[in-house]
């Protein structure tokens, strides 16, 4: 069976990126899917922080890469990411390693850090690997989109994101890339209904971009309690992933089946 890559991407920082990439992931591997989540944001590496592993972290992919360890020892397994089928390549600490090519301790070239990941994934028989790379363009997040089989564009719901968000896959796209999708992140359904702000509906959106949606995830301040080790994910935004992952996986799921406090509403969000 093929491995299929997923990259996720942004032009803008703050959008919920690593929150989108660890969400989708897990609901992949709750689908029974055997998942790689590799961390490839070498400016603010956070995905051992966010699946709770920080303390698990021995080797990283800049190790790999640079073959002071295999490819399979930079990866954390689900026996410690307590979700079966979950697996987590995690980066070194944001600033600590720089891209370049030159062959030194404190720099690892995007060339390898690519070939690691596509190691690390035929090594543990990964089905899906989900990439989260850094905010805006650099050599990794170009090595990255060489690998992908889709590339999924996280934006939050306000213009300047948007706007980033199309420059991003206008960028991708002159690259030869064939398969870009949008994420919403945090969208706000209410003020879309009621027209409050400049808060765009989705057919706008997919006009802006110029990318189909593969989700939305709606505006959930307990999400990000979560990710800070306060509560629970809230059933809305598990659905919210569960519904991209399915999607990903090539299931014809609408975008906010099971959420039915938007569902119900939802013509009046493509006006």
């Amino acid at each position: 069976m093929k491995t299929k890559v997923i990259m996720i991407a942004s032009s803008k920082g703050g959008v919920g990126k690593s929150t989108a990439a660890l969400g989708i992931s897990v609901q992949l591997a709750l689908a029974g899917e055997s998942v790689l989540l590799c961390d490839l944001d070498f400016g603010n590496a956070c995905l051992d922080i966010l699946a709770g592993v920080e303390d698990r972290v021995i080797y990283t992919v800049s190790d790999a890469a640079n073959g002071r360890c295999t490819a399979k020892e930079a990866v954390i397994t689900d026996s410690d990411t307590g979700i079966a089928g979950l697996s987590l390549m995690p980066c070194p600490a944001g600033g600590t390693v720089i891209i370049s090519d030159k062959e030194d301790s404190d720099s690892v070239s995007a060339g390898n850090v690519a070939d690691a990941v596509k190691k690390a994934a035929a090594e543990i028989g990964a089905g899906y690997v989900v990439i989260d790379t850094g905010a805006g363009v650099n050599p990794i997040t170009d090595a990255a989109s060489d690998i992908a089989d889709t590339v999924i564009v996280v934006a939050s719901h306000n213009p300047i994101s948007l706007r980033a968000a199309e420059g991003t896959v206008a960028r991708l796209s002159e690259k030869g890339h064939g398969d870009i999708r949008l994420v919403v992140n945090s969208f706000e359904a209410e003020a879309t209904i009621k027209r409050k702000g400049p808060r765009k509906g989705l057919l706008d959106i997919i006009d802006m971009s110029k990318a189909p949606l593969a989700g939305v995830i709606p505006y959930d301040y307990s999400l990000m309690l979560y990710h800070e080790g306060v509560g629970k994910i809230s059933a809305t935004s598990e659905r919210a992933f569960r519904n991209i992952a399915y999607r990903i996986m090539g299931n014809d799921v609408p975008l906010f089946e099971g959420i039915n406090s938007i569902r119900k509403r939802r013509k009046k969000l493509y006006q």
